[in-house]
């Protein structure tokens, strides 16, 4: 492990949650601020937003297999969150841009959303990676990420991937092997599908089959409009920085 981190952080790397939507702002100014002047690529890690989402969820302890009238915070178990810090209630307040707070859930699916619309307006700024690819084969999946960065690792890199994907640094979630039927309410399934489905397509994902109708009297989750081609020209490879989607497993 200790190899590891040093095969890493051998690189000048930030990592930073919170950084994503100021990604792109913050490389364009970067050869401005930095001592040495040169420039920032990004590259940027998705989750299927249900997985993020049950993810995030359960690791606050709240209940997903809710409906839209349920979804809220109150003094009551899977309705009260646990560690709920003041970085984690940042991430689920979304009224500093004028979104509307519907309930937990739909905070989490709004989340989700405008994380990865940084990534969609503007893909070629960013090295891409699913974070079901790197599970399925973390060794490919670094690879390919450290080419798309101009890293080029040592012989023994491959094995100090596959070393340090065997270790399980958070506890598993219970929910991991539960298909998403049973994880939300069929309506309200349908309902977080139905708001970001364009979105995560366009990543290369597919939604359940057999969806139950959404009630006509729920509102839909309040999103902003996808926008793309927003793009400036792609910045050199030199200083590396991470900007990913959070996750809690």
């Amino acid at each position: 492990m200790q190899r590891c981190f040093r095969d890493l952080f051998r690189f000048e790397i930030s990592k930073e949650v919170l950084l994503t939507p100021l990604a792109r702002r913050l490389a364009t100014a970067w050869p401005a601020l930095s001592k040495h002047g040169q420039h920032l690529q990004l590259y940027f890690v998705v989750r299927h937003p249900l997985d993020f989402t049950s993810s995030l969820l359960e690791h606050l302890g709240l209940d997903t297999n809710v409906s839209f009238e349920d979804q809220h915070f109150f003094w009551a178990p899977g309705h009260f969150p646990r560690h709920f810090t003041p970085g984690k209630q940042r991430y689920l307040d979304h009224s500093a841009l004028g979104l509307r707070f519907s309930g937990y859930l739909d905070a989490s699916i709004q989340r989700w959303a405008l994380v990865v619309d940084e990534y969609l307006q503007c893909p070629q700024d960013f090295a891409l990676v699913r974070y079901e690819d790197f599970l399925a084969d973390p060794v490919f999946a670094t690879h390919q990420l450290a080419k798309a960065l101009g890293l080029a690792p040592d012989a023994g890199a491959e094995d100090r991937v596959r070393e340090a994907a065997q270790v399980q640094y958070q506890t598993k979630r219970r929910s991991s092997s539960q298909p998403v039927e049973e994880i939300f309410e069929p309506r309200m399934l349908a309902r977080l599908i139905e708001a970001v489905r364009t979105r995560f397509e366009l990543f290369g994902y597919h939604a359940p089959q057999n969806l139950q109708a959404v009630p006509a009297d729920w509102p839909a989750i309040d999103l902003p409009p996808l926008v793309g081609g927003a793009c400036d020209k792609k910045t050199p490879e030199l200083v590396k920085v991470i900007v990913h989607v959070v996750h809690f497993t």
